[in-house]
């Protein structure tokens, strides 16, 4: 194999270099002539004779072990073991999420009552109302983000039901509006008739 030729070459130098101790182990890959890689295994001892300037290799003795299912499972293993180190990783992403989740709900939970409460005292057309409307929609908002979060971590069931996704879109888009630059224009181009799906709605806003 092209990667493994200088190394490869190192490796019987050091094996005939008459100052050394001729010991030759090495894994490499060769290309069979029909394009498939194989792994190999080489162990073997050259013997020297003479002394000195004089001394030289005379022969080698060893064995050759086609290793490339041993090398497969390796990768394949390898391949498992970083599947379940990533897995580990999302279950302590997932404990986190969930924690913050929880701790940001009981946060939105006296807004979204107070915001409510005040509501109920004034009259639906009053600026303030609307005002406050705007505000709750943020929360409730909000709160579909601690779902979407309880969601990853495992301790929230999806709440799945019909929605129209035209309806969902223009609830959304005057927030997207004002999170925008006023350079940039959003353009809405609804379906003419209503667009049923069957999903958990924090998850498609």
């Amino acid at each position: 194999h092209p990667d493994d030729r200088e190394r490869l070459t190192k490796a019987v130098l050091r094996a005939h270099d008459p100052e050394g101790a001729g010991f030759f182990d090495i894994e490499y890959r060769i290309v069979r002539r029909d394009g498939a890689v194989r792994w190999l295994s080489v162990r073997s001892q050259t013997f020297f004779e003479g002394e000195g300037d004089k001394r030289r290799p005379v022969r080698t003795v060893g064995a050759i072990i086609d290793i490339t299912a041993a090398k497969q499972a390796q990768a394949t293993q390898a391949k498992l073991e970083e599947q379940l180190r990533q897995a580990q990783k999302l279950e302590s992403i997932g404990q986190l999420a969930g924690g913050i989740a929880h701790d940001f709900n009981n946060l939105l939970v006296p807004i979204i009552g107070y915001t409510e409460l005040a509501q109920m005292q004034l009259s639906a057309n009053s600026k303030i109302y609307n005002d406050l409307e705007k505000i709750r929609n943020a929360a409730e908002r909000a709160a579909s983000l601690t779902r979407q979060l309880l969601a990853f971590s495992r301790r929230q069931v999806l709440e799945v039901k019909v929605l129209d996704l035209n309806e969902v879109i223009r609830g959304f888009q005057e927030i997207v509006r004002r999170l925008i630059s006023e350079a940039i224009t959003v353009q809405v181009l609804l379906a003419s008739g209503p667009g049923l799906i069957k999903a958990d709605r924090s998850q498609i806003e």
